[in-house]
């Protein structure tokens, strides 16, 4: 489970494109619509099964295809300090 960091402010661009900025460590993310599916879903499904599953049934990709994708990006997000990782109780 993921929860999105309190320094990270978002800004819809456009229909797709959405603006992140990390105002603790100064930085900006530039994400696409499919980018903000997974941090969206990162932030509601409790697991990373759950979060693949669900970005794939909007999207229509293939979970097997996907799937190392999504987790890279998911990673990106926490390297970047755009998301938490939390336990299911905090």
């Amino acid at each position: 489970m993921y929860k999105k960091n309190n320094y990270v402010f978002i800004r819809k661009e456009n229909d797709e494109e959405y603006l992140l900025y990390n105002s603790k460590r100064n930085e900006t993310l530039l994400m696409n619509d499919i980018g903000y599916i997974i941090f969206e879903f990162a932030l509601k499904y409790e697991n990373l099964d759950e979060i693949i599953y669900n970005v794939c049934k909007v999207t229509g990709d293939d979970i097997d295809s996907a799937e190392d994708t999504i987790k890279n990006f998911i990673d990106k997000l926490i390297g970047k300090e755009i998301i938490i990782k939390v336990e299911k109780d905090e």
